[in-house]
């Protein structure tokens, strides 16, 4: 198990990534590999400074960023919720599925009819439960591709 200050946070940008079909492996284990290689330590838990976390932390947000997750606000009148990382996240998700098309509705209908509220009102369990729930339909659609 991983543990230290930035395992929360090194933890979840790893499950956004296996939850874009980036990372085939979500376990500790491939997580531990890939943050010793990127922080230049023998194991992920010896993460404890800022400068080898910021080395893992800001390698699996590029990652996500070339598979479609932006972490830059717009600099609008955007809704608050659109900056959360779990709508970020699971809106990649759906441009990576076509799943307008696919599912015949709007991102806002799918997450509703999962969860039981607009976007503007989920909870972060919420969203990790709508990422949760994109991420098997899009490891099944690369798996198809495989």
């Amino acid at each position: 198990k991983l543990e230290g200050p930035y395992a929360a946070k090194i933890q979840a940008l790893w499950i956004s990534c296996w939850n874009l079909g980036i990372v085939d492996h979500r376990s500790d284990t491939a997580l531990n590999a890939f943050a010793v290689k990127q922080a230049i330590v023998s194991h992920a838990n010896w993460i404890r400074e800022q400068d080898d976390a910021g080395a893992v932390i800001e390698a699996l947000k590029k990652m996500l960023e070339r598979h479609g997750v932006s972490f830059q606000s717009k600099g609008g009148a955007e809704p608050a919720y659109t900056a959360l990382p779990g709508y970020r996240v699971a809106l990649a998700q759906w441009t990576a599925l076509g799943a307008s098309v696919t599912f015949g509705m709007s991102f806002a209908r799918y997450v509703d009819t999962l969860v039981g509220c607009a976007p503007h009102d989920v909870s972060h369990n919420q969203w990790m439960n709508v990422m949760n729930a994109l991420g098997r339909k899009v490891r099944a659609k690369k798996n198809e591709r495989a």
